[in-house]
C-alpha cells in the first residue's frame, strides 16, 4: 500500500482554500493548510500560521510535501 501524498494549501482559510481543504482531506490526502491565524490540527489537517510573505512560515509548510495549490490572495487595495 503507498503512502497518501501531502499537498500544501496557502489561503486554506478561505473560501476557496476551505473547500480545497476539506475535499482533499476526505480522499485521504494529507493536508498542510497555511492560514494567517492559529487554527487546531485535526482530521489530516496540520495548520501553518504565518503570512505568504514569511520566509520561515513558508518553509514550514512546504517542508516534506508532494504539490503546493495556492489559493492565498488579498482582498484589499486597488487594482
Amino acid at each position: 500500500m503507498s503512502q497518501p501524498s501531502t499537498i500544501a494549501i496557502t489561503g486554506a482559510s478561505g473560501f476557496l482554500g476551505r473547500a480545497l481543504v476539506d475535499a482533499a482531506a476526505e480522499r485521504g490526502t494529507i493536508v498542510r493548510a497555511q492560514s494567517r491565524r492559529i487554527r487546531a490540527d485535526g482530521g489530516g489537517v496540520s495548520w501553518v500560521a504565518g503570512d505568504v510573505r514569511d520566509r520561515r512560515a513558508i518553509e514550514s509548510l512546504l517542508t516534506g510535501v508532494d504539490a503546493v495549490v495556492h489559493c492565498g490572495a488579498t482582498l484589499h487595495g486597488t487594482d
